[in-house]
């Protein structure tokens, strides 16, 4: 599934942003008792969502050009993990040895026993859900995003412990000396270092994602005076205070807050 860019966020932020906009027009008649709700706290509130979004929006971008290079370093390991089990009856290596090869190369093709291969670096930022009206609009996403990296992550730190693997068992093993240069075992070491710099890089900048997201999603959602909780009591008030039929209220009814989901 295409990753779908974090627009129910950053609506969010817009509309609360519009909310306070509209809470100012009242002048001296925006008046609530608990000061969490006054102008100032409310700008507050949204300076802080505002820089954690765009905090998240930077951490994605070095996340996706850090996946970039470790998709296209790892693209070729299957087949080349192929070509070195191809290449074993032909040096007459143990039969015990060749299965055990076999096995992690196994594991390193992605194969689950239902023989699927496993997905790596997807993860969804926002759904669709149904409105109390009936339509459909965008909602974000904050429970799996988080999961969706670190198992990609796992997914890439298991080929690599397992390619490591094989490098071992092949260098333990006198007869396995073939003459072409990519499947020899300094060529196999140069290879899984260059692997692990990328998953290295990777996983630093998925944390990074990870950790920008927990912030942007305690301030909008979690944390007990979060931006979506303020928004709705903001509406509250604003119908109490000025009533139903009041055109400052109805600009407020009309924005929308999508919670975390």
């Amino acid at each position: 599934m295409a990753t779908v860019i974090e627009v129910g966020h950053a609506k969010n932020v817009a509309n609360f942003r519009a909310l306070i906009l509209i809470c100012s027009q009242l002048g001296s008649q925006y008046d609530p008792s608990n000061e969490d709700y006054s102008l100032d706290s409310l700008n507050t509130i949204y300076k802080a969502a505002d820089a954690a979004v765009k905090s998240v929006d930077a951490a994605r971008g070095q996340y996706v050009q850090a996946i970039k290079p470790r998709q296209a370093n790892f693209h070729g390991l299957g087949s080349l993990c192929t070509r070195i089990v191809k290449s074993l009856n032909l040096l007459r290596i143990d039969a015990g040895v060749i299965e055990a090869i076999k096995g992690v190369n196994r594991k390193i093709q992605g194969q689950k026993k239902s023989g699927s291969k496993f997905s790596n670096d997807v993860f969804e930022d926002v759904v669709n859900v149904n409105t109390e009206n009936g339509e459909t609009t965008v909602a974000p996403v904050v429970d799996t995003e988080s999961s969706k990296i670190s198992s990609a992550q796992l997914s890439y730190d298991s080929k690599l412990a397992n390619f490591r693997r094989m490098i071992e068992l092949l260098s333990a093993e006198p007869k396995y000396i073939p003459n072409e240069k990519q499947l020899q075992i300094v060529s196999l070491n140069d290879y899984y270092n260059q692997l692990e710099n990328a998953n290295i890089t990777a996983f630093s900048t998925g944390l990074q994602l990870i950790n920008a997201r927990a912030k942007r999603n305690d301030i909008l959602y979690n944390n007990p005076n979060n931006l979506y909780r303020i928004a709705l009591d903001i509406k509250d008030y604003l119908l109490s205070a000025i009533g139903s039929n009041s055109p400052i209220y109805k600009q407020a009814r009309k924005l929308r807050f999508s919670p975390g989901r």
